[in-house]
């Protein structure tokens, strides 16, 4: 079995490429600074999303707290954008702000759920735990690398922009309730 470090190689990526799959296509991997760029994009979606339904409730229940990089958020009862989400790449997060956290979620009657990319930092996966989370679920994100050659599955009704490209890592979800 891999290291975490050895199965994200180079050289582990030139021998993906030398195995081509039965389409022709060559497996896409993720690195840790592409998990990172994404973790940090999703994040700043969530907190744009929970700050516009804040705008748009006048209860003023709705939070988003930053939190080691990533971001605490809350936007209304039963929001898919109530979560953790961005950490693993920025540190690990201080013990008083997880408890500011978790106090600004029990507050609105709601359990903490945290979403970790596989590859964050280990160290916060044995935080969480210690502070009573457990793994409740595995989240998968697939990519498509969209350059030279590889065309796009056409969806009427959705685009995209010229130039972008679409990759993904795994993650895994925990929560406290």
């Amino acid at each position: 079995m891999l290291g975490r470090e050895e199965a994200w190689t180079s050289r582990g990526l030139e021998d993906a490429r030398a195995r081509p799959t039965d389409a022709g296509r060559v497996p896409l991997f993720c690195g840790s600074e592409l998990a990172a760029r994404i973790e940090r994009a999703e994040a700043q979606l969530i907190a744009e999303a929970t700050e516009a339904s804040r705008r748009r409730r006048a209860d003023g229940s709705g939070f988003v707290i930053p939190v080691a990089g990533g971001v605490a958020t809350f936007a209304e009862a039963d929001s898919p954008y109530n979560k953790v989400a961005g950490l693993g790449f920025g540190g690990l997060p201080d013990p008083a702000v997880l408890d500011e956290v978790e106090r600004a979620f029990a507050g609105r009657g709601a359990a903490v759920q945290a979403e970790l990319a596989s590859l964050a930092d280990p160290a916060l996966v044995d935080m969480l735990t210690q502070r009573g989370y457990r793994l409740a679920a595995f989240e998968n994100v697939l990519g498509r690398d969209l350059s030279a050659g590889s065309r796009p599955v056409e969806v009427p009704g959705i685009g995209r922009q010229e130039g972008h490209r679409v990759l993904g890592c795994g993650g895994v979800v925990g929560q406290r309730r």
